[in-house]
Order: structure tokens, then sequence, then C-alpha cells
């Protein structure tokens, strides 16, 4: 269990992880949560198991700033039409792993007609440090075996 966040809101965020094993997961059984705050008479309850219903994420890397006007350039990882919302997304430069303090993700969010999640990835470059580089986005899901990537490369037109 980790240490409470504090928020500019007045509230805390309290994080727990439990490992479950490959054979329960594979079996659909189910996990269950519950929290409840020392000050609060009402607690939190939820519950999670292995979705029998797969949607694998399409994704896609776009340009969002215009990068010859600027020394830097955002790139957008677009992740859609995915389900369950449980989604790692992370980025590469020339193939290799960026920290996870280059970019920021957004939380899923719900498509009400589909059913399905997208979420949102954006790490911004700099012109100076691309030297013509490489950027992938590198997405883990349990919808495929192995993990998705879209790439994008000379995003400031050099070649």
């Amino acid at each position: 269990m980790e240490a409470p966040v504090s928020h500019n809101n007045g509230t805390e965020t309290k994080r727990s992880f439990l490992t479950v094993s490959a054979q329960d997961w594979d079996a659909y059984k189910q996990v269950s949560c519950e929290g409840k705050h020392i000050c609060s008479k009402q607690g939190y309850k939820d519950h999670t198991n292995k979705s029998r219903e797969l949607h694998v994420p399409t994704v896609q890397v776009v340009t969002v700033s215009e990068p010859s006007l600027s020394d830097t350039a955002t790139l957008v990882c677009l992740v859609s039409g995915f389900f369950p919302p449980d989604i790692i997304v992370n980025w590469k430069k020339n193939g290799l792993k960026l920290p996870s303090s280059n970019h920021v993700n957004s939380p899923p969010w719900k498509d009400a007609e589909s059913g399905t999640y997208s979420m949102s990835s954006r790490m911004s470059i700099s012109q100076t440090e691309d030297q013509e580089a490489t950027y992938s986005c590198v997405v883990s899901h349990e919808s495929s075996d192995k993990p998705l990537e879209s790439t994008t490369k000379d995003v400031f037109g050099k070649n």
C-alpha cells in the first residue's frame, strides 16, 4: 500500500496493489477491493475480473503542434476502441524506452455508444535533442499477446 497523496482540493488518494496469480485471473475469478476513511462512515467497494469480451486498441501517433514554427513539437498517441480499460502506454525513441516522466497519459474514458475506451498520451520533444529520431508509442493491453506500436519519424522535417 502506498502512502496517501494530498490534492489541492482537500482530498487524498491512497493506492493499494494486489498480485493475482495468472491461474486465478485466467479462471475469471473476481477480485474485490474495499476502502474506508477513518473520518467517514461510508466506504467504497469495487470489484474486477478478467473480461471475456476483449477489444484490441487502435494506436495512432499524431503531431499536434507545428514543428516548423517552434523548437518543440508535441506528439500525441491516440489509443481507442479497447476493452477492458486497463492499459499501459509508453514511448520509445530510436527503439529505446523513454522514462515515464517524459510523457503524460490521460485516464481512459468510455464511449457510451460502443462501450469501449479511449485515452491519449502526450510528449513534447525538442528540435535540438531530436536529431531526426524515430518515436514510437507502445501500448500493452490484454487483448493482444504482444505490444502494439505506432511510429513517427523526422518530426521536424530535416530529411
